[in-house]
């Protein structure tokens, strides 16, 4: 079935809207809302489990990559634990603190360096007003 990345092994419901294999979210309000356009979505169970044993389970050997981007609807937290084993240069991040499941730049970075010992530094500057941030974070 399908898989997606966390901090540790497990079982989640997805609601995804059928034949739309890249459009879908852990949180049903996202699901039913302007994510995916009104269309009627379906929940499915999905296993969860790190990104690299993900990775490894689908033949990867060499986990190390230029840039990782994270764009999990609110959930990019737990997917950022979930890197451990995995080397990059740069974290691509959704940031939004106003949203219920929202998070700071600041969050990222604590989040960075108690779980992946990683120090990061922030590289990109703020989008349009009243659109959700990109930031493009360097690891050293």
């Amino acid at each position: 079935g399908p898989g997606g990345g966390s901090d540790a092994p497990g079982v989640a419901v997805l609601y995804a809207v059928p034949g739309k294999s890249a459009q879908g979210s852990l949180s049903a309000s996202n699901a039913e809302g302007r994510l995916l356009r009104r269309r009627p979505a379906q929940p499915v169970e999905i296993e969860l489990d790190t990104a690299a044993a993900a990775l490894r389970r689908a033949g990867v050997t060499d986990l190390r990559f230029d840039i990782v981007k994270l764009d999990v609807a609110g959930h990019e937290l737990a997917a950022l634990r979930g890197l451990d084993g995995i080397d990059f240069a740069y974290l691509l991040v959704e940031v939004d603190e106003v949203r219920a499941n929202g998070f700071t730049e600041a969050d990222v970075e604590a989040c960075c360096r108690r779980h992946l010992g990683l120090v990061v530094e922030r590289r990109v500057a703020d989008p349009p007003q009243g659109e959700t941030r990109n930031v493009l974070f360097a690891v050293r």
